[in-house]
């Protein structure tokens, strides 16, 4: 939650097949965030809707590929 009161849900999805992960940051702000947020676990198979963002170089995580979604929908397919 941001200090204005914001829910934001971050998290990194594995896009990829068994021998070649791939990680995608996805990224959702707003009210649904927070009950994403309950219902998420290790495994959950998701679906996300949303918007392809590059990220700068400074701002990755070390195993993410230099873009992010920002989602507008997460829906827990399992």
């Amino acid at each position: 939650m941001t200090p204005i009161g914001t829910h934001v849900l971050r998290t990194f999805i594995d896009c990829g097949e068994q021998s070649e992960p791939l990680a995608l940051e996805v990224l959702m702000v707003g009210g649904a965030a927070a009950g994403l947020f309950q219902q998420l676990e290790a495994g959950s198979r998701v679906r996300v809707t949303g918007k392809v963002c590059a990220v700068p170089p400074p701002a990755r995580r070390p195993a993410a590929i230099g873009v992010r979604v920002m989602a507008d929908e997460i829906i827990i397919t399992d």
